[in-house]
């Protein structure tokens, strides 16, 4: 008697691979001031530019007031370029029969999108759109010294946020339950401490940043497509992330070839809104 396998489970098994995938190493996008959108309002085309409201002061503070009437919040719009951006898997009927699975193409294939995706914002991180002092130091030496340091050069930004290589963040790691757990908020101070592998065209010998919201402004959206084309996909998944942000998993099949194919798809940007707002962690 033949196996019945639900006609949903594979994708299913290729989603959970994904968000948790992407989940983690979109983490840092936590840092930054972020428009997220999901095809519903206003779909946006493939480099162009869309305006990301940067909040730049709120009103006066009344003294002995005789009115409430007020409340103005000034903002500043950070223009950012959006492109698209797809990731293709495929599995053909020869790989299937030799026993490797699509969700082993899914997981090597998620990582390699998150690496082209941070890259996007890291070519972004140079001395020249930042003003603020660098911190310069060793990553195998980092400390709670130097994390603090970057916290004062911070000044007033609305939040304060770490991101470090990974030698650099092992340096803060807990070494015990009872140390901070870096990934929540108020961990040596900060708003929260982010692990990145990715520093791909920032400036030479990076491994790190401090920053507020206000330093970069990113934007997402899930691409446009005609009912046509949607109609011949097998199946198409808005993958939603914990913190906001969509990606689209399509999928679909060759059936002269008996290939499954899918894609990660997703329109994305970032540009950096107020260059004083960060501080660089160079190791030389």
């Amino acid at each position: 008697m033949a196996n019945t396998i639900d006609a949903d489970l594979l994708q299913d098994s290729v989603s959970t691979i994904v968000i948790n995938t992407l989940s983690n190493r979109f983490a840092p996008f936590a840092a930054y001031t972020r428009d997220y959108n999901d095809g519903g309002i206003s779909p946006v085309t493939a480099t162009k530019n869309v305006q990301v409201p940067i909040i730049s002061s709120t009103s006066s503070t009344f003294k002995n007031p005789t009115t409430f009437i007020g409340g103005d919040t000034v903002t500043s719009n950070c223009a950012v370029t959006v492109d698209a951006y797809s990731k293709p898997i495929h599995l053909t009927s020869a790989q299937l029969n030799s026993r490797i699975k699509l969700e082993m193409f899914a997981q090597a294939a998620a990582n390699q999108f998150a690496d082209d995706i941070m890259s996007v914002v890291t070519e972004k991180i140079l001395d020249a759109s930042i003003s603020t002092n660098n911190e310069v130091v060793a990553q195998a030496s980092f400390s709670a010294a130097n994390a603090k340091s970057i916290w004062g050069k911070l000044g007033k930004t609305s939040q304060k946020h770490l991101i470090l290589d990974s030698i650099a963040y092992a340096q803060l790691a807990p070494s015990d339950k009872n140390s901070f757990d870096l990934g929540a908020r108020g961990a040596f101070g900060y708003d929260g401490i982010h692990h990145q592998t990715t520093w791909t065209g920032a400036t030479a010998n990076t491994y790190g940043i401090g920053c507020g919201p206000e330093f970069m402004a990113i934007y997402t959206d899930i691409p446009l497509m005609s009912d046509g084309v949607r109609s011949r996909l097998t199946r198409q998944s808005n993958l939603v992330l914990p913190f906001g942000m969509t990606v689209q998993l399509n999928e679909w099949v060759d059936v002269n070839t008996r290939t499954d194919y899918m894609s990660l798809d997703v329109m994305f940007g970032a540009a950096v809104a107020d260059g004083a707002a960060a501080v660089l962690v160079l190791s030389a």
